[in-house]
């Protein structure tokens, strides 16, 4: 039994990177670095805004720029995350690309040299997420086994050791992981059956272990306080959970409110933020934290100097708060410094907090404590109009067979919903969609299905749901 499924779980993430060449080659995503900023477009390129000392925007300059610039040659992209100085890149063919900082080898291509453009990591294939922390880097692959290289003072590269890698090794006894977080020097591994992982520096209590579990875990170990886990995050010295009931927990450093459970006492055990409910997305950032609601309002709480939680104020808080203006969100990140970043369903970027190098991308190097429009971000190409005026989004995910469907936009009322299997088999007959749905999938067996949001015979929103 064991062995079928530790074979399920591999096939289930191999082929959510088939699907995902498939299906999201038009979909838009970001990442918020420390003082710069990175957008992936429809088309498959990038481009990037903010500081560039040491190249991390990948236009083969070091000169920063206050408005998003192509990053040289790079096509296929799907992900992007960024840190502080460096981002990494996840191509449509499974491989991985770094570009900017590389002092702690965390481009793992067995050299510690900057570039300013962006360069593969050999010898690593079968990548279907990335996750960049200040100084090193996580890579999951299709086998569900993931790799890291780069600092690893703390034991953040989970190898067992506290030597830093140049080139990528193996995280030590994890198998079944379907997804990963990095915070600055820890980091966060999730397994398909929902529980959570963590290694590396534990100060603050930001691994969420309890008391007397050390400061320095350079071995991989179940944060046995939490189970049920969808989502992960990680931050500089705190990290944040979703549940299946869709509820978030956090721990570690809490000084600016960053935990946002009304209190500045840091937490060394997962804490439930009792204020939220209905959260689909969450994103650490430095002393702040970001959490994407299923309605697409986002809300956010710790430290507010440069006006990073959008709330029109620069006052930090202890509990989450509302951005102000923003709806139809359907990504967030939280950068690894002062600012916020902001993906609606038009396909527009939007940001907030620290300005000072341009990494808001709205043409000035002024502050903003509310969102403001990413001008000459990307606009989708390829894509039907309608794309741009519907969100579909389903939640719990996983659950236990009952899931909800909102649709919003215009064509709500006018789109289908059909449901598959891993062979394409249709287990849910396609129904006119309204903008609350139920979908019931209970009767079926447990697993990974796809779904796609039809107009016509037109894929406008696709993605995936598992029933455990």
């Amino acid at each position: 039994m064991t062995t079928m499924k530790q074979n399920l779980q591999a096939l289930l993430i191999t082929t959510t990177l088939i699907f995902n060449s498939i299906f999201f080659v038009n979909a838009q995503t970001m990442s918020a670095g420390g003082g710069h900023s990175t957008f992936v477009c429809a088309t498959g390129d990038a481009r990037a805004t903010g500081s560039n000392t040491f190249g991390q925007l990948g236009n083969g300059t070091t000169v920063s720029t206050l408005t998003p610039l192509g990053v040289n040659g790079l096509t296929g992209i799907i992900a992007t995350s960024s840190r502080d100085q460096f981002t990494l890149f996840l191509r449509n063919d499974s491989t991985v690309w770094a570009v900017g900082y590389n002092g702690y080898g965390q481009f793992g291509n067995d050299t510690t040299l900057n570039s300013d453009t962006a360069i593969q990591i050999p010898n690593l294939t079968g990548v279907i997420k990335i996750a960049a922390g200040t100084y090193h880097s996580l890579f999951l692959k299709s086998d569900s086994t993931v790799w890291a290289c780069g600092r690893n003072f703390s034991g953040e590269v989970g190898d067992g050791t506290q030597t830093q890698r140049d080139t990528p090794v193996q995280v030590s006894s994890l198998a079944g992981i379907i997804d990963i977080a990095a915070g600055d020097y820890h980091s966060l591994f999730l397994r398909a059956d929902s529980t959570v992982w963590a290694c590396g520096d534990n100060q603050n209590g930001v691994l969420g272990l309890g008391s007397g579990s050390g400061l320095q875990i350079p071995n991989p170990t179940q944060i046995t306080a939490i189970s049920g886990v969808t989502k992960i995050a990680g931050g500089f010295r705190h990290s944040l959970f979703i549940k299946q009931d869709s509820t978030v927990w956090a721990c570690g450093n809490n000084n600016a409110g960053q935990l946002g459970d009304s209190t500045n006492i840091e937490k060394d055990l997962p804490v439930k933020i009792n204020t939220l409910s209905g959260i689909v997305g969450i994103s650490a950032g430095q002393q702040h934290s970001l959490f994407l609601k299923n309605d697409g309002t986002v809300w956010a709480t710790g430290e507010n100097g440069a006006g990073q939680l959008g709330d029109g104020t620069n006052v930090g808080k202890i509990e989450p708060v509302q951005v102000n203006g923003l709806t139809g969100i359907i990504q967030i990140a939280a950068s690894g410094l002062y600012h916020s970043l902001f993906l609606k369903n038009d396909n527009t970027f939007w940001g907030c907090g620290q300005n000072n190098v341009g990494q808001l991308g709205d043409g000035t190097s002024v502050d903003s404590n509310i969102p403001v429009l990413v001008i000459d971000g990307c606009i989708p190409t390829g894509i039907s109009q309608m794309n741009n005026d519907i969100t579909a989004l389903i939640y719990p995910n996983p659950s236990n067979g009952l899931f909800n469907l909102q649709i919003s936009g215009a064509l709500a009322g006018i789109c289908t919903i059909g449901i598959y299997t891993l062979q394409g088999e249709l287990v849910y007959n396609e129904k006119t969609l309204s903008s609350q749905n139920t979908i019931d999938l209970s009767n079926n067996a447990k697993g990974l299905y796809f779904y796609k949001v039809k107009n016509n015979n037109y894929v406008i929103s696709a993605g995936k749901v598992v029933v455990n």
